[in-house]
């Protein structure tokens, strides 16, 4: 394992032993995708240090797995992750949505593509920038996990840690509610059908000590396990959007 792993969020370096709950609904949604669209080459875009691409590319060892995040360290992280467990199906990439720059996996164009991203869509501002990065990449369909709300409102939060400080203007503190009804219209010009199911976890996450920055559950009239993290409740949905024949 890489020798800074010290240094990467601990949620993420869990994961490599122990799955997160919404990846395991990740696995059976793709599991679907994949049965109805037959697709062999799928992108993790904000993939991270490719925990759970590299889970994912376990479970469907008959499709390419292409990791895409804008951070080099994360990419290196993950590349070493991929060469160490002498994956055959999974590689990774330096991508950065608010920039032109290309997809280098090979053929990629000339192939039915399906893509996946979790908990990168909330540190965008505008949902416009990151799913028109996402179409033009072409993908037959895509699956985006992010805070959602039903109705024309969105709300903007950017949380500061006093243990952990970063600077206001640093997305990965962001979590940012994006209407489903906005979305679907915006992706429905495009050629889109898009759907959502909300997500809640199959089991209690207990309230971190002292308040510290987590995801916790708390029974509430929207579910018995709705999702908070410090003062803030979280809307977690997937999304799914296929292109229209």
């Amino acid at each position: 394992m890489p020798v800074w792993s010290d240094k990467l969020p601990s949620s993420e370096i869990a994961q490599l032993s122990k799955p997160h709950m919404s990846t395991l609904e990740l696995n059976s949604i793709l599991n679907s995708m994949i049965s109805e669209h037959g697709s062999k080459l799928i992108f993790d875009l904000g993939c991270g240090i490719g925990a759970q691409s590299y889970f994912l590319s376990k479970n469907f060892p008959h499709v390419e797995f292409v990791g895409l995040d804008y951070n080099e360290k994360n990419v290196a992280y993950a590349t070493n992750l991929a060469l160490n467990e002498k994956s055959t199906n999974l590689s990774f990439e330096m991508f950065d949505v608010l920039s032109s720059s290309q997809i280098k996996a090979r053929g990629y164009s000339e192939r039915e593509i399906g893509l996946i991203s979790v908990h990168t869509l909330c540190c965008f501002k505008n949902f416009e920038p990151f799913f028109d990065a996402i179409i033009r990449l072409e993908p037959r369909w895509f699956v985006v996990n992010s805070l959602f709300f039903n109705g024309p409102l969105e709300v903007l939060i950017h949380i500061r840690d006093s243990e952990n400080p970063t600077s206001d203007d640093n997305p990965d503190s962001d979590f940012n509610i994006f209407s489903k009804e906005l979305v679907s219209d915006y992706l429905g010009n495009h050629g889109f059908t898009v759907s959502y199911s909300d997500f809640y976890p199959h089991n209690e996450l207990l309230r971190p000590i002292d308040g510290k920055r987590g995801s916790f559950t708390v029974s509430t009239d929207f579910h018995p396990r709705t999702q908070f993290s410090g003062p803030v409740h979280l809307p977690w949905s997937f999304m799914r959007a296929v292109k229209t024949d």
